[in-house]
């Protein structure tokens, strides 16, 4: 077996078995980083998660805190309004004996 690899053509540049194995070790290397780097890339973004669903929940308990607070005020507000209606109906029905 030769010892040469030919990765072009005839006319082109012949690469030894050396050439060719040190190409694919450099670019394994460069792929190994890249890969690393993404793999960063995706902790940094699944903490960012974590910590956003957090903030969601708190949010979400608090909305249903006050949403809790607005029924309750809304029926203060009903239960009011009808005292205050029945109050008017009494005041008219009492000038006009």
């Amino acid at each position: 077996m030769s010892e040469n690899i030919s990765l072009l053509g005839e006319d082109e540049v012949a690469y030894t078995k050396k050439d060719f194995v040190d190409t694919i070790l450099f670019k394994k290397k460069e792929i190994d980083e890249m890969f690393g780097e993404q793999s960063k890339l995706l902790e940094n973004i699944a903490r960012q998660k974590e910590e956003l669903n957090k903030r969601e929940e708190t949010v979400q308990y608090e909305l249903s805190g006050l949403h809790g607070a607005r029924v309750v005020l809304d029926q203060l507000l009903k239960e009011n309004s009808v005292k205050t209606e029945q109050e008017w109906e009494g005041t008219f029905r009492y000038e006009e004996q």
